[in-house]
């Protein structure tokens, strides 16, 4: 018996060595993980200023690096629906190189203001019991918000000459 309690407390002595262990590490990790996460919020700003800077030369070579990131920027704020389709048709004309130009345009501080009152009318939803009442588009506040326009709308330009053959012809059958 006391040979078994003499095992026991070696092990125990062994694991209290192990935690100290891992509890160094740790630290070590955790410190490791602030001091990159610090790294990267300062990048960001850095990023910033570098394509600011470096706008002129974009222009001169044609890139349209800070029109993507507002545009980006602005889509971010598109209803999921709007969303979607902004983002297919941004894939489409990437891949298949159609020339057609998607750009969100519109008041982006109306839809900020819009989405944030749209998250604390969420918030302030109470549960109601269910009725067998006819419900009408005067007492229902709800229906009317539901078809009101977003102050950001998306704006596709194709033009033709890139459509032409990818755009199915219908063909007459031949005469008989």
């Amino acid at each position: 018996m006391v040979q078994r309690l003499k095992w026991e407390l070696e092990q125990r002595k062994m694991m209290r060595v192990d935690l100290e262990n891992w509890q160094k590490k740790k630290t070590t990790l955790e410190e490791e993980i602030g001091a990159l996460n610090a790294y990267l919020t300062s990048l960001l700003p850095q990023l910033d200023e570098l394509l600011n800077s470096t706008a002129s030369v974009q222009e001169c070579v044609g890139l349209k690096l800070l029109h993507r990131r507002t545009q980006a920027d602005m889509a971010s704020w598109l209803p999921p629906q709007l969303y979607n389709v902004y983002s297919q048709v941004t894939g489409y004309s990437e891949f298949h190189a159609t020339g057609a130009v998607v750009t969100v345009i519109g008041d982006l501080e109306r839809a900020k203001h819009l989405s944030s009152a749209d998250n604390s009318d969420t918030e302030e939803i109470i549960p109601e019991q269910e009725t067998r009442k006819r419900r009408s588009a005067a007492n229902e506040p709800g229906r009317k918000k539901v078809f009101k326009t977003h102050p950001l709308t998306i704006e596709v330009v194709v033009p033709l000459s890139s459509w032409k053959s990818r755009v199915p012809t219908a063909r007459q059958p031949p005469a008989q």
